[in-house]
């Protein structure tokens, strides 16, 4: 049996081997690398149990959030400046439509079909939880497969925005769920502070980079 040091280098490097496999197929064929990389997490955890999943649980916030970043981060290198100013208005309507219609679809499938008996903020959860369009899957695809510039700009802006709103909804209702109470004005506050502070980091940030 190796030792913990071996395995995790035998796993890193079939990992990274199956990635550039997945990266090829998806140049040759338009399979989706992403499937082989989650059947594969599959595989080494739950099935095969080459690794303990409650092991990783602990770092699997940081490494999601570091893989993120480096997604965005290589998504955003390809894209054209000027073409994102211009299509920004657009995705932007297009990601506050596809969010609200998604969690309205999602809430009401959830309070009526699955779990009728528990509270409307559980659905909501749900709801705002699953409501946009995953960045990592699309802005990776959006620059791999053949499209138009400006269909691959909309959609990359759409997830990152949609994805944004996840996250900041689905932190509201956590609170005002633990709270108890619905207080508009605080809600109000709630969401426009994590607004700002991440424009706010995202401006900082941006001029530090531009700078460099």
């Amino acid at each position: 049996m190796f030792d913990p040091v071996s395995l995790a280098l035998i796993l890193s490097g079939f990992i990274i081997l199956l990635g550039f496999l997945g990266n090829y197929l998806l140049e040759r064929t338009g399979f989706p690398d992403m499937i082989l990389l989650i059947v594969l997490g599959i595989a080494i955890g739950p099935l095969l149990r080459l690794v303990e999943p409650s092991s990783v649980m602990s770092l699997s916030p940081y490494l999601a959030a570091l893989a993120l970043v480096f997604i965005l981060f290589d998504g955003g290198l390809a894209m054209n400046l000027y073409r994102v100013f211009a299509e920004s208005p657009r995705a932007m309507i297009f990601a506050v439509l596809d969010f609200c219609l998604s969690v309205l679809v999602t809430t009401l499938f959830m309070k009526y079909l699955i779990i009728p008996d528990k509270d409307w903020l559980y659905s909501m959860l749900f709801g705002t939880i699953l409501g946009g369009s995953c960045s990592v899957i699309v802005v990776s695809l959006a620059s791999k497969i053949k499209m138009r510039e400006k269909s691959s700009t909309i959609l990359t802006l759409e997830s990152v925005i949609t994805d944004i709103l996840c996250i900041v909804f689905s932190l509201v209702i956590i609170e005002v769920a633990l709270k108890g109470s619905v207080e508009p004005t605080a809600i109000g506050q709630s969401i426009a502070s994590r607004f700002s502070t991440g424009i706010v980091f995202g401006i900082i940030f941006g001029i530090v980079w531009l700078s460099n």
